[in-house]
């Protein structure tokens, strides 16, 4: 493994760690946020993953372009491009976001992580024996997350994500359409994530 993809991994790592921590701070020292809430978001979540496959990858280089490495990389990579996209289309611009995010963190985690982790995953991709329904496993931690959000929305009355509240306008049908839209979304970039690993062995 070339010496600087362990630095690189090492410093992204690191970086991640700093923005969650200084967000966590913000969030829950200044804005008084409750910690369970700051880590049900899912942006939080997948840049933990992301900063502790970084660790591992920069600390064993080898385990990362294993079965399980490719596996555990291919879905941080999905669900960092779901939290870049997501945040993008649907939460950047709200008010009671930009308030709660600090802006160097919010770009650390929601463009520059998610940024790495792709460009991590071409630098060291899987083998074209890699295939699709391997990939379809990583939706299972997405389904997992939204019964979580809903179910814990509905003990403790509030939600991580304004479209993931059923008392949103439209209700539970406008929940059900942003579910499906982001179950589609996931599906569609875990085969291109699938494609794009591949493109070394395309000639």
């Amino acid at each position: 493994m070339r010496p600087w993809l362990r630095f690189c991994r090492l410093f992204f790592a690191l970086l991640c760690i700093a923005a969650i921590a200084a967000q966590g701070w913000f969030a829950v020292v200044q804005k008084q946020m409750p910690c369970g809430h700051f880590f049900s978001f899912f942006t939080i979540q997948s840049n933990l993953m992301a900063a502790v496959l970084l660790l591992i990858g920069a600390a064993r280089p080898a385990w990362s372009v294993s079965s399980a490495g490719l596996l555990s990389r291919g879905a941080v990579v999905l669900y960092l491009m779901i939290t870049g996209v997501i945040y993008a289309l649907l939460l950047s611009s709200l008010p009671e976001v930009k308030e709660l995010m600090l802006p160097w963190a919010d770009r650390v985690l929601h463009e520059v992580i998610p940024l790495v982790m792709l460009a991590d995953w071409l630098i060291a991709p899987p083998s074209p024996r890699f295939t699709f329904r391997q990939a379809l496993g990583w939706l299972v931690y997405p389904f997992i997350y939204m019964t979580y959000s809903l179910v814990r929305g509905a003990l403790v009355h509030w939600y991580p994500y304004p479209f993931l509240n059923p008392s949103q306008p439209g209700g539970t049908l406008a929940l059900a359409a942003y579910c499906a839209g982001i179950s589609l979304l996931a599906m569609l970039f875990s085969w291109g994530i699938v494609r794009a690993g591949r493109w070394r062995y395309r000639y």
